[in-house]
């Protein structure tokens, strides 16, 4: 069996870190607008604590729904855990905080590099967490979770294009996302944030 952490893939996932946590300290100290220099203090805190654990590809979720008149796929290639389990050894229980990145080897890397797709899918997943988002939701009529993927969303598309990545990769990463979020403008949005007319 291929062992999934060659030195090779420890090698460039530590570096793809290192630039992210570059990236995300200069946009906390550049930007203007609070909510977002917290969103980027959050993904900062991410990035530099949240484990990545690989997992098969079963083990992550799909589903499929109705979005206004269309039938959607929608397949979970990473996700953020966030668990809190109660553990008894003999009369004592014990409370443990479980947070990790679930993400299969296969789609973070192809062969000792790191796949675009699947550094995207990691960069998704250290913007999730955000706190207070009741407000932000209520006023774009989403739900908590439509929220939540919203911020990550548009958070990773910043950083994708602050570190550079061509803008029409960081695009085709969101294809279908739209129907996540009902009526919210998300593909002007984006197009925005990546200066695309």
């Amino acid at each position: 069996m291929e062992k999934i952490l060659s030195r090779e893939r420890v090698k460039a996932l530590e570096e793809f870190r290192r630039k992210l946590i570059e990236v995300l300290e200069d946009s906390i100290k550049k930007e203007k607008n609070a909510a977002i220099r917290q969103a980027y203090s959050n993904a900062l805190f991410n990035a530099e604590s949240i484990p990545i654990k690989f997992v098969p590809a079963k083990a992550l979720s799909s589903a499929v729904f109705i979005a206004g008149n269309r039938m959607v796929t929608s397949v979970v290639k990473g996700q953020q855990v966030n668990q809190i389990i109660l553990v008894q050894k003999g009369k004592n229980k014990y409370l443990i905080k479980r947070r990790e990145i679930d993400l299969p080897a296969w789609h973070l890397f192809e062969g000792n590099k790191l796949a675009w797709n699947g550094v995207h899918t990691l960069m998704h997943e250290y913007c999730h967490g955000m706190r207070e988002l009741n407000s932000f939701a209520l006023k774009l009529n989403l739900s908590y979770e439509q929220a939540e993927e919203l911020i990550a969303d548009l958070l990773s598309a910043k950083i994708a294009l602050k570190m550079n990545f061509p803008k029409e990769r960081i695009l085709s990463f969101y294809h279908g996302r739209e129907s996540l979020y009902g009526s919210f403008p998300f593909w002007e949005t984006l197009k925005n944030i990546l200066s695309i007319k």
